[in-house]
């Protein structure tokens, strides 16, 4: 993969993580809405275009280190600070439906939310590989997927370890993956790509405005319309992409794509942090779907992560510098 492609998709996946991290601290109901309808999409597919062919076991191998290891770690990390949490917002929490959201086993993972993601992309990972393995029609086994994943949505099933999300999600990881077997973005001219993203993504926001109803909420099973869903998200995608080849490379979001998972993992923390102020010392006034207070907490939090990568930056030379470990 080139230089230009790994800078791109920093800039998209830097873009998607703030973008989440920004969902999470309770924007304008119709901003959350806009977000909600492609931000997680948006990972799933850049996954599928990333995607290294390989064989069933050696995707499983690879994946567990990379996305099944931090789920767990972090999960097992959170485990205590949700009996901190419960405490300070008085929260009843059983010890054995704490136990069963470290492996998502009954619908939730715990007061730690976005680290679904990584399980979930874990299955994702090797399931595709084993539709590839099997040397069946991949667009068609995920069609088949997909119309799993309508009668799981239909019925409101919810199945152990995100299963039924699996099946939502793939779809959006084989499009990634088409996309970049086929080479399909180089079929924009360069001097188009920014008109067609602006028309891609300007579309999307019609699509879910004008056409669903509610916030799409993945984790907790809504997707208002099923079909829409998925256009409205390939669609707002693609544009994100188009938008993304056909920009310099931004530091800032290098910054943010490149400690992406980090900061899935972590971000919590901070929306804890600001409940507890808001509760204990403002008086319940930052969390009202209102734009300034989303704004502060977001440039808040994206400024503390700043902070501290470069001060991690700071230490690691100070630790590798000759003598360094012993002064």
């Amino acid at each position: 993969m080139s230089s230009k492609r790994i800078e791109w998709i920093d800039n998209i996946k830097g873009l998607g993580i703030i973008l989440i991290v920004w969902g999470h601290l309770y924007p304008t109901l119709w901003i959350k809405k806009w977000l909600y309808s492609f931000h997680l999409p948006l990972f799933f597919f850049i996954s599928g275009y990333l995607r290294k062919k390989r064989n069933v076991k050696e995707t499983a191998v690879s994946k567990a280190k990379s996305l099944l290891l931090p789920y767990m770690i972090t999960a097992i990390l959170s485990f205590p600070i949700g009996f901190v949490r419960d405490a300070v917002f008085n929260i009843e929490t059983s010890l054995l439906e704490r136990i069963g959201q470290l492996f998502y086993w009954n619908g939730s993972v715990g007061w730690n939310t976005p680290i679904w993601f990584l399980l979930v992309l874990f299955l994702v990972e090797v399931f595709y590989a084993l539709i590839d393995e099997l040397k069946v029609d991949n667009s068609l086994s995920i069609f088949i997927v997909w119309l799993f994943g309508l009668a799981f949505y239909i019925l409101k099933i919810v199945l152990p370890f995100g299963l039924h999300i699996v099946c939502w999600m793939m779809p959006l990881y084989h499009l990634g993956v088409l996309v970049r077997e086929r080479n399909l973005f180089d079929l924009v001219p360069a001097k188009w790509r920014w008109p067609s993203a602006l028309f891609l993504i300007i579309l999307g926001g019609l699509i879910t405005f004008l056409m669903t109803d509610g916030i799409a909420e993945v984790y907790l099973g809504l997707l208002n319309h099923y079909i829409v869903y998925f256009i409205n998200a390939a669609v707002v995608i693609l544009g994100i992409c188009l938008l993304s080849l056909g920009s310099k490379k931004l530091a800032f979001l290098q910054f943010f794509g490149r400690h992406s998972l980090f900061i899935l993992c972590t971000h919590y923390l901070f929306l804890y942090f600001f409940q507890a102020v808001d509760r204990y010392i403002v008086g319940n006034k930052m969390f009202h779907y209102t734009l300034l207070p989303s704004v502060i907490m977001l440039l808040t939090t994206l400024l503390a992560y700043l902070l501290f990568f470069n001060l991690l930056k700071v230490v690691k030379k100070q630790i590798d510098r000759p003598g360094g470990a012993s002064q």
